[in-house]
């Protein structure tokens, strides 16, 4: 019988899932306040016979925020979720007080 907690079997050439910092702390701010008007976008391209990834942090139709290219998707990510998160925070505050733009 597993555990809840069961990450399956070790082993040298798996990676650890570590947590991402700043999209973490994005999506728990945009669930916090049920707020769905934002989406990802993903793009993959060749560098020299290198895979890159940009990402772009759409909000609230109004703000896109977008990564520098990177090797992996998840630093991409981090990097746009990095950037949007004040934008994103100011935004939700202002619902608190029931300004809407």
């Amino acid at each position: 019988m597993s555990s809840p907690n069961y990450q399956g079997p070790s082993s040298s050439s798996r990676k650890a899932k570590v947590p991402l910092k700043w999209t973490q702390i994005l999506n728990e701010a945009l669930q916090a306040k049920q707020f769905t008007q934002y989406h990802w976008e993903l793009q993959k391209f060749n560098d020299n016979g290198r895979e890159m990834h940009v990402a772009t942090f759409h909000f609230n139709r109004s703000h896109s925020f977008t990564s520098q290219a990177h090797p992996n998707v998840r630093d991409a990510r981090e990097e746009a979720a990095g950037f949007a998160l004040p934008e994103v925070n100011k935004q939700l505050a202002l619902l608190n007080y029931g300004y809407h733009k």
